[in-house]
């Protein structure tokens, strides 16, 4: 009898202990890939590089370029997480003696995921916004010496990456978005294409 009873308690406390510390992550009780992968409550951060391509009124003065920089995004839950991202376009110019340029990019925003349930890689749907820093090398033509200037508007970017898990804290990441900047001279545009390794902190 003494066995019985110490067999029930072990059994409502299994139970009740389980209540108290459910799974955070029901994916794991279906399937093992998923153990040990986190779906909340975390920080990432992704080094990333790759292009950007002008458009419209950017396109008469700049060529295809190169771009690099980060983002640090904290996961909210499984689908939704805040991202913050600076990443600087070094631009290309057409008229060779046209000063050099570049634009830093700086801004917050969202990020909505959508992964099949036992999968881990996922992609997503991100939209941010912030200022658009344009910075001007000092430059000679034959008009005349020109300095160097800075020229700060703000903008906004939307598009769609994915995320292929390597291991459960570090991705290969890919995404595209397309980038619009308000300045009184009009509306400049470009989108940009960039890649790089997530690692989950």
């Amino acid at each position: 009898m003494k066995k019985i009873y110490n067999l029930l308690l072990i059994i409502i406390l299994t139970g009740f202990i389980s209540n108290i510390y459910p799974q955070d992550n029901p994916d794991q009780r279906m399937n093992p890939d998923m153990k040990g992968y986190k779906i909340k409550g975390f920080f990432q951060i992704t080094p990333l590089g790759g292009f950007m391509i002008p458009m419209f009124v950017l396109s008469d003065n700049y060529f295809t370029s190169g771009n690099a920089g980060f983002d640090l995004s904290y996961r909210i839950n499984r689908e939704a997480a805040l991202f913050f991202e600076s990443h600087f376009n070094f631009l290309s110019p057409v008229d060779s003696l046209g000063p050099s340029s570049s634009y830093l990019v700086l801004g917050v925003g969202s990020r909505f995921y959508w992964r099949a349930r036992g999968v881990r890689s996922s992609f997503y749907f991100e939209a941010g916004t912030g200022p658009y820093i344009h910075f001007f090398s000092s430059y000679t033509n034959p008009l005349g010496s020109f300095a160097s200037k800075t020229e700060f508007n703000w903008g906004g970017n939307a598009g769609f990456g994915g995320e292929i898990v390597l291991t459960n804290s570090l991705f290969f990441t890919l995404k595209g978005k397309y980038n619009a900047i308000f300045s009184n001279k009009g509306t400049m545009s470009f989108i940009c294409g960039q890649g790089g390794f997530s690692i989950r902190l």
